[in-house]
């Protein structure tokens, strides 16, 4: 019981988290960003992908249906996000520190 509260405790206080940090690129607070400024606000928030993985997985996994716009919803942007974060994936480096 313990463990599932602090898990939801972990998601709401990441949650909280990658949404200060989508805020400040989504200047007209529409609730997305140009997805150029997807890797910027990843790594903000201590996800260092390579370039590859961002051009070749990460953005097409956030990108609207209409590839077109060009945007990142917020709710793709997180969804990936707490996926990323809870995996411990793309960990930054500690040798280059």
């Amino acid at each position: 019981m313990a463990s599932i509260q602090r898990d939801e405790q972990w998601t709401l206080a990441k949650k909280k988290e990658i949404r200060e940090a989508f805020k400040l690129f989504d200047k007209d607070n529409k609730g997305q960003v140009i997805q150029e400024e997807a890797p910027t606000i990843m790594r903000y928030l201590g996800v260092y992908p390579s370039e590859k993985d961002i051009v070749k997985e990460i953005i097409p996994a956030m990108m609207e249906e209409d590839m077109q716009t060009k945007t990142i919803a917020y709710d793709k942007f997180e969804a990936k996000m707490l996926e990323i974060i809870s995996a411990g994936t793309y960990e930054p480096d500690s040798e280059v520190q």
